[in-house]
This record gives C-alpha cells, structure tokens and sequence, in this order.
C-alpha cells in the first residue's frame, strides 16, 4: 500500500505542477495565470516531497528487505531532485535533503564520520547550486547552461573570479542575513510610535465566500508600501516588494505583543506533533505538508486560510488512498 500510495503521490504532483501550472504559465521565473485552482495545484505540488517521505519511512520502520521498495525509494528520490532543479526550487532541494536526512538520522548517528566526509564532498556542490538555481530563475538559458554561465562568472556578476566559490557562498549567506536589517528597520521604527495594525483580522474575512462578499478585498499586505514606509525602497521604485517575515510582520502588527504569534505557533506545531503526527501514515504526511507550507509561508495574514485548504486538499487525498486508516507508527 506505501509502494501504490507513493507512486499516486508522484503522480498527482506531476499533474499538478507539469500539466496544469505549466498550462497556466507559472514555471521556473515566471508568475503567469493565477485562478483560484493555483492555490491548490501548488500544495498538491509537494506531494512529491510526501512521496518520497512515506516510502522512505516505511523501508526504514519495517527494515523491509523489498528490491521494489529500494528502487522506488531511489527513483522517486532522483526524479523529486531532477524535478526541483529543473524548476529552479533553492526551496524544494532543501526540504528533500533535510526529509532524507531525517529518514536515515539513526544511520547517520551511527556513521557521524562518513556522513561529515560526504557534507565536505558535497559542500563544493551546493555553493554552486545556490547561485545556479538563482540565476536560472532569473534569465531563459537552460539548466546547464546557467550552470556553466556561473561556473565561468559570465551571469552572475564581473567580481567572481578565482574566488567564484567564496562570493556565491556569501552571496547565499548575506541573501539571507538582509532579512535580519529588514526586522530591525521594522523595529526601529515601530518603536517609535504607537500604531497597531489589525491585518491578522483577514484571518476571519478571508474565510468568507466572495458570493456573499462581493467586493471582499484581496488577502496580504503590499509589501511595496510597507517598503517605502520602512525607508527601504527607494521613492521611484514602485514595483519592488519586501517581506517582513513572520517576525518581523507579528511587530509590526502588535508591538512586542507580537511574541504571542510565536507561542501560538509553538502550541499549534506541538499540538500536531504529540496527538496526530504519528497516529496513521496519512496523518504524518498531514502533519508533514503542513509544516512545510506553514513555517515557510512568510506572512500569518492569511494562514487560517491557508490551514484550511491543506487539510481540505490533504484530507481527500488520504481518504482516497486509504492511507487514513492505517496506524503505522514512524518513531521506535
């Protein structure tokens, strides 16, 4: 059943991102058609992630000695990797290896040596992948020519040249370090005043059907006037957006009130992980799709509604590959 629930994930998830967002124009750096299907189409998209994660534990867990099971495992595994490359996901390759590595983390601990010397192998390889997949959603070459175009320092900028490696490695570090300046800016000038904003509320109104809303206002804060407000963006530029990050947005809306965002986040993942992660194997991949979107979702304006429509999406999954009613239990 983990082998035949496996590949239906896969399958799902390439018709969702390779039929129909392809369809609708959103690939690698590109925005394209957004409808209300979009949404959903993208959730179901990580299906892939669950594919590989079910049938990953399940070898492990049972210590199965099955051949098929081994060559799904791996093959599912190739094609998730090859799949998030190509659309130029930095994202979906990090959440592949930290799943994989979870997967194997008893092995891991009793092999510490060879798994540091495989981290030093690799680590050459990931300082260019960043770079490449960054600049690959950014221009119309192929893969392996973005790659090549880095390697030789024609794309991303004249200052890398023999200590190419070093700058992308910064440039990685730094990329994330500036969200850092952004939540200081927003404290800076946050404490400066007393204003609160009530954007949470669209938590309640998003929820609300545009047949009886009609003229229900779009979900989210413009992050471009959040960026002349904050002195980031310059006065000319209209069309950059900034993001505040959870952090920087739950100060931004309620001060150093803000700290419960954190503590309910805490309660919520908590919740899930002790009462339902481990109680059947469509509630771990439940539990697992809902950490990935929710922790990396940027901005809780609208993350009710955004609970809401994986546990409707990952819900009739489950029932329909009647992995609801199997009590496979993923820690020993």
């Amino acid at each position: 059943h983990a082998i035949l629930a496996s590949l239906l994930f896969m399958f799902i998830s390439l018709v969702a991102s390779h039929y129909y967002l392809s369809y609708m124009g959103k690939t690698a750096g590109e925005h394209g058609t957004s409808t209300p299907f979009t949404e959903v189409a993208t959730i179901l998209t990580y299906l892939r992630v669950s594919s590989v994660a079910l049938i990953g534990f399940y070898i492990v867990n049972h210590n199965t000695k099955n051949l098929i099971a081994f060559i799904l495992y791996f093959s599912l595994l190739t094609l998730s990797i090859s799949l998030a490359l190509n659309s130029g996901s930095r994202f979906e390759v990090v959440i592949l290896l930290i799943v994989v590595g979870f997967i194997h983390i008893e092995t891991i601990k009793r092999h510490k040596f060879s798994f540091l010397l495989l981290l030093v192998i690799l680590t050459p390889f990931i300082v260019v992948l960043f770079p490449v997949l960054m600049a690959y959603r950014n221009n119309t070459l192929g893969l392996v020519e973005t790659f090549i175009g880095v390697l030789d320092s024609s794309i991303i900028n004249n200052r890398l040249t023999e200590y190419s490696f070093s700058f992308h490695l910064g440039d990685i570090i730094l990329d994330r370090m500036n969200l850092i300046g952004v939540i200081q800016r927003v404290i800076e000038i946050g404490s400066e005043n007393s204003i609160y904003h009530f954007d949470y509320l669209q938590n309640i109104t998003n929820n609300i059907p545009r047949v009886l809303w009609e003229g229900k206002p779009v979900a989210g804060i413009n992050g471009n006037s959040l960026g002349h407000e904050f002195g980031i963006l310059a006065a000319s530029d209209n069309k950059t957006s900034i993001t505040l990050t959870v952090i920087g947005e739950s100060f931004y809306q309620l001060k150093y009130y803000g700290i419960v965002i954190a503590v309910f986040q805490g309660i919520i993942f908590s919740f899930f992980d002790k009462k339902i992660a481990c109680v059947t194997a469509g509630a771990f991949i439940l539990y697992l799709m809902l950490v990935i979107n929710i922790v990396t979702i940027g901005s809780y304006v609208f993350v009710v509604s955004k609970i809401i429509m994986i546990f409707i999406v990952y819900l009739l999954v489950m029932f329909f590959t009647g992995l609801l009613k199997y009590r496979l239990n993923f820690t020993k």
